[in-house]
């Protein structure tokens, strides 16, 4: 039972297959069956948010490396395909009708650093 799924993504986010990359939808389905997660635990907007952009800008990019590959694989590469992989973006979460902007800079493959505006 999944009371507040915000809380329960963050927890997610928190484990160390996530954090690892050792993840696919048979892990997730381990943790549902085994009830290893549990979304009792109160967590402050402050943080949610942080964690709401951080996943926003993990699936962004994700999402730009699969689209720079099917361009790739349709022979549709250019260097407007490069504008896929911004380094910087921002982000948008809206908690309890608070807005929070997020300046996002790619530092790595895998590494983000954010900052509020």
């Amino acid at each position: 039972d999944i009371r507040n799924p915000i809380e329960y993504l963050v927890q997610l986010l928190e484990t160390e297959d996530f954090k690892a990359n050792n993840i696919d939808t048979a892990w997730l389905d381990g943790l549902l069956k085994e009830k290893a997660i549990q979304s009792a635990t109160q967590i402050d907007d402050d943080t949610l948010a942080a964690c709401a952009a951080l996943f926003r800008s993990h699936e962004r990019s994700k999402r730009a490396k699969r689209d720079f590959q099917e361009a790739i694989a349709q022979g549709q590469f250019s260097t407007s395909a490069a504008s896929l992989f911004d380094d910087e973006f921002e982000i948008d979460i809206v908690i309890h009708d608070i807005r929070y902007n997020f300046a996002v800079s790619r530092t790595a493959r895998d590494s983000f650093s954010m900052r509020l505006t």
